[in-house]
């Protein structure tokens, strides 16, 4: 079965900009989560899709129950205001942490 995979960079306490929308505080724009070699394409369909599209798509397929995955890369800053990655989420939703064996083999 495909998965959806949404992967963001965010701040330490939780925001995907800051105040005035910057971003500049992003390390860097590599893929950080090597995803260009697990998927095809984005949300349309063939391997593992990745959501692409910004918070309020993400928040809505987490809240339909879509999201198989949630790939998370912590940049060390705390913006102190800003866009907060989750927004209106209907319901606790629980993900778990990647085994590194079973998710991740050589």
């Amino acid at each position: 079965m495909r998965k959806i995979i949404a992967a963001f960079q965010v701040s330490v306490d939780g925001l995907i900009e800051g105040p005035n929308g910057e971003i500049d505080w992003i390390n860097s724009w590599e893929d950080p989560f090597d995803l260009l070699g697990q998927i095809d394409t984005c949300v349309l369909g063939g391997k593992d899709m990745h959501a692409v599209g910004g918070a309020t798509l993400v928040s809505s397929l987490i809240n339909a129950g879509l999201i198989d995955e949630l790939r998370l890369a912590v940049v060390p800053v705390v913006l102190g205001a800003g866009k907060p990655w989750f927004q209106g989420m209907a319901a606790r939703r629980t993900f778990r942490f990647p085994d590194p064996v079973r998710d991740f083999p050589p």
